[in-house]
């Protein structure tokens, strides 16, 4: 295997660092692993500033006494009477007044902190909201007509030839919203009991951004953005196109998200409580952002939801490369199920006819980015006939006949498609198709800014077959490409290469709690679905994590309905389910999107969790096992020694064998380093050594059997903080199969220094000035009137090497020092003044950011966000200006595991004393 030089020692990477500071430039590395401290003005403090300005949330203390202190009833106005009592004017935003969560939001301008909020007696937990965004993902096509499944060896198709389809049950689809005017949900275009979508609720506007002025509900669902329809129909769409996974299944629509933009927190509570208390037997969450905290606002709500009996499906999220330790927000939710992506085992096709006079051949290609070929004969004009031409349409040409008419062929390869496609578009052209290579995977084609109007990918085959029929020639008079023709169900293409494979986009775990997640892998590459008609033509093949987790959705749905309804289950029968889901997972292969060698070492559990999820062995397995996951911890909480329960719901006895599989291991960090690996990481020839006793059982009819599992971690230095994992196989002679993942990290999450890879060691952060970028020196004058736009502020800059329950930047007196430090820090007293609220990025963009910051993920630079850059204008968290005098700044950050109680728990780090005026 090979190996990857380390990355350069910390103060090379400081170097470079205030390189790209002085000149407002990136400083390049190389490309695995990534600059760290890459500096551009998009990539400074993306994960922490997306806090929507003043506005909190609450969770009420106890809020049945909350109405009796109330003339009205209403908890919520007694909470804003008591806020107000305390000198808190606020303007509420969204209500919740649930058995699951109660409590409200609001906006605040006044000088109030979260502390300060905590502090209330009314108040049990308050959060700052955060914005959250639709996730990043991959519009592979637009469909022009082809029928094709998602299901090949799924089990799903299985399930429909019996009649399982859903009947009976509603899914709740908290998203974007939904076209539900679209053929896929009925022939009415409405909304109503007799169509697929029988309810929805909008709970944002179209407006809406996810911005402090908060949202401006309605009663009408429909989808502006795509993302909702696409996931919706994965479920439920029923179309000559495409086949969902319960197409007999209704949907309850819940749009949280305006027509761009992001939405808050606090709305996807809403809306998880709204489709609970609605009936909802499954909900779907195709969303997130980096997180990683179970601890979160809506990853809790979604937690408490799925222990209340109701299934919960979230996806895992599109940041793979990022490597491990990079979980999302919502895919951290305890008792939800998280979805990885695997590529989907067909290609949607579509086909043309190639004629040559009397000679025609149908020649199926992926269609392209842009739209569909229009639907009538084109002329073909080839810019080479040698398809081992590696620069083909790599440079300018000019062609010998008017091509504003005729389908552009080019070979793949020598550069980038839209390289070709300017090309081709310089030259007159508006159509192109792509040729592949020999022996390479196909892909659709895509560009980032469209310039033409139809794109296609054809196998090499044919393109060889074409190349023969030009004799040599770039056209041939009699040459057209006919796409009117078009049959009403075409074969799909296989994909041969990656089908079944993990998505490499797909976001690892595990969380910073050391839970696994994602726990189930399922189709999200390559995924045909509906869009919304008003956008093109009303299908599209995209790729992310949000297609993935709708069909584990579906599959419940499938069993619910084959169970005669969630009520005949009760909350023990959809543990059951969450059971029955997770360890219906075929372990999956390795693939790091270039190869699938070595074939036979299993990806790791914090990428696929129990594998490729399996309909047949969910709905007709006679047995399930708990627990169905086996988080075995770091060194410091270490779970080693397990029970494991086998259940047989069967009238018939039955022999079952347990065995292990061991899956890659890897280490989380490089030598010398302390930031997790980039995707693909390096895997390590070591894993855990497991005692299963007894490994075969006679368990009789609906009779229960236990195993004791015992696992030892690697002989393996605990410094680069080694992950392993594997599986529990148990086959039982019915023909059932259960696949329980397990995961440890060999090491103290506890140990690790977040900050240590700024700075100068063992420091981990820097205080800088905001022009020169050097260290602030003793006496230092910073005055803040003057500074508004790019003048001399104090300045602070870390990267998170890792995650953590809370991060500080406090303003102390000049002479604090450590022994001052209590919890709670109380302003005034001991020398603490205040947290800060910083205002200005690098560039001098006005923000918000309110210190402290809780459940903050980790930094990357691959994935944008390098490292966290503020600027202080002498301004504190509860917006109060600080008088002229003598200060530091006091950077802390909790370890994991950490008790922000203990001051050995935190990492602190403090300036030099300097002088504030104004």
């Amino acid at each position: 295997m090979p190996t990857r030089q380390p990355r350069s020692m910390m103060h090379t990477l400081y170097n470079l660092f205030f390189v790209a500071l002085l000149g407002f430039q990136q400083a390049t590395l190389a490309a695995r692993p990534p600059p760290r401290l890459a500096l551009t003005r998009d990539n400074i403090g993306k994960m922490e500033s997306e806090y929507v300005p003043g506005r909190f949330m609450v969770e009420f203390e106890d809020y049945h006494t909350l109405p009796k202190r109330s003339s009205s009833g209403d908890p919520v106005i007694e909470f804003v009477r008591a806020l107000k009592s305390h000198g808190i004017e606020v303007k509420p935003m969204l209500n919740f007044t649930s058995e699951l969560f109660n409590g409200a939001s609001f906006v605040t301008h006044q000088s109030i902190t979260e502390e300060e909020l905590a502090a209330l007696p009314e108040v049990k937990v308050v959060r700052q909201v955060r914005r959250i965004h639709l996730p990043t993902y991959q519009i592979e096509s637009v469909d022009s007509g082809s029928k094709w499944t998602s299901h090949a060896n799924t089990g799903v198709l299985e399930m429909h030839k019996k009649g399982i389809l859903g009947e009976g049950v509603t899914v709740g689809v908290i998203d974007s919203g939904v076209d539900y005017t679209h053929p896929a949900f009925g022939s009415s275009g409405k909304i109503g009991p007799t169509n697929t979508i029988i309810a929805g609720d909008d709970f944002v506007g179209d407006d809406y951004r996810g911005e402090e002025d908060g949202p401006v509900p309605d009663n009408d669902p429909m989808d502006c953005q795509g993302h909702g329809t696409h996931v919706t129909a994965i479920i439920a769409g029923n179309d000559e196109k495409f086949v969902s996974v319960a197409p007999k299944a209704k949907i309850r629509a819940y749009k949280t998200f305006g027509c761009d933009g992001a939405t808050g927190e606090d709305v996807l509570v809403a809306a998880l409580i709204k489709a609970a208390e609605d009936g909802c037997d499954v909900i779907n969450v195709s969303v997130g952002a980096v997180g990683g905290w179970s601890d979160g606002l809506w990853p809790s709500v979604a937690s408490r939801i799925a222990e209340s009996g109701v299934i919960v499906v979230v996806a895992a999220g599109n940041e793979g490369e990022a490597g491990p330790w990079y979980a999302s927000t919502g895919g951290s939710a305890i008792n939800a199920i998280t979805v990885a992506a695997s590529v989907n085992e067909q290609f949607a096709a579509s086909s043309a006819i190639f004629a040559f006079g009397t000679v025609s051949k149908r020649i199926e290609y992926l269609d392209e980015y842009a739209g569909s070929f229009p639907g009538k004969k084109l002329k073909l004009y080839a810019t080479s006939t040698n398809l081992l031409d590696p620069a083909d349409a790599c440079q300018p040409f000019t062609p010998k006949q008017d091509i504003s008419d005729a389908v552009v062929l080019v070979k793949r390869g020598g550069c980038t498609f839209a390289q070709k496609e300017a090309n081709i578009a310089a030259a007159g052209g508006h159509y192109m198709l792509v040729a592949n290579s020999a022996n390479t995977p196909p892909l659709y084609v895509l560009t980032d800014i469209p310039k033409l109007k139809g794109y296609g990918l054809i196998s090499f085959e044919d393109g060889v077959w074409i190349a023969d029929m030009l004799k040599g020639k770039n056209s041939d008079p009699a040459a057209t490409v006919d796409f009117s023709e078009v049959p009403g169900q075409l074969p799909a293409i296989t994909d041969s290469w990656y089908g079944g494979k993990l998505a490499p986009f797909t976001s690892w775990g595990p969380t910073w709690g050391a839970h696994i997640k994602p726990e189930v892998a399922a189709p999200g590459k390559n995924i045909l679905s509906a869009w919304p008609r008003k956008a093109g033509t009303g299908y599209k093949v995209m790729s992310g994590t949000s297609m993935a987790a709708p069909y584990v959705a579906g599959i419940a749905a499938l069993y619910i309905g084959k169970a005669g309804g969630r009520s005949a289950l009760g909350v023990r029968g959809i543990d059951e389910l969450r059971s029955r889901i997770i360890t219906s997972g075929n372990p999956i292969t390795w693939n790091d999107g270039a190869s699938t060698v070595p074939a036979a070492e299993y990806a790791p559990v914090a990428q696929q969790g129990s594998g490729y999820v399996n309909a047949a062995r969910v709905l007709t397995g006679a047995s399930w096992v708990t627990p169905f996951k086996l988080e075995l911890n770091d060194t410091d909480n270490a779970s080693l020694n397990h029970v494991i329960t086998f259940r047989n719901t069967s009238p018939k006895p039955v022999t079952i064998s347990v065995s292990h599989q061991a899956a890659a291991s890897f280490d989380s960090f490089l030598p010398g380093d302390s930031i997790p690996q980039v995707f693909p990481p390096f895997f390590q020839n070591y894993s855990a050594s497991v005692t299963l006793i007894p490994n075969r059982i006679v368990v009789g009819p609906y009779g229960t059997a236990f195993f004791a599992a015992s696992f030892k971690p690697p002989a393996q230095s605990t410094k680069q903080l080694p992950i392993y994992s594997g599986h529990i196989r148990i086959v039982s002679s019915n023909g059932d199969i259960h696949t329980i993942p397990y995961m440890g990290i060999h090491g103290s999450l506890k140990a690790l220094n977040q900050w240590s890879s700024v700075g100068s060691p063992p420091q981990g952060v820097s205080f800088l000035d905001s022009q020169q970028f050097k260290s602030i020196g003793e006496g230092m004058r910073f005055n803040i009137s003057e500074s508004a736009d790019g003048g001399l502020l104090p300045a602070v800059i870390y990267t998170n090497d890792m995650g953590s329950a809370m991060v500080r930047m406090d303003l102390v007196k000049r002479n604090w020092t450590e022994t001052d430090w209590t919890w709670p820090p109380v302003e005034g007293e001991r020398g603490f003044v205040g947290s800060l609220r910083f205002k200005y990025t690098l560039a001098g963009e006005p923000q918000d950011w309110r210190f402290p910051m809780e459940y903050v993920p980790r930094n990357s630079a691959i994935a944008g966000s390098s490292y966290q850059f503020y600027m202080w204008k002498g301004t504190l968290a509860n917006l109060t200006v600080v008088p002229n005098g003598e200060y530091k700044i006091n950077a802390r950050i909790l370890r994991l595991f950490g008790d922000k109680k203990k001051s050995e728990d935190w990492i602190s780090a403090t300036s030099a004393w300097f002088n504030v005026v104004q």
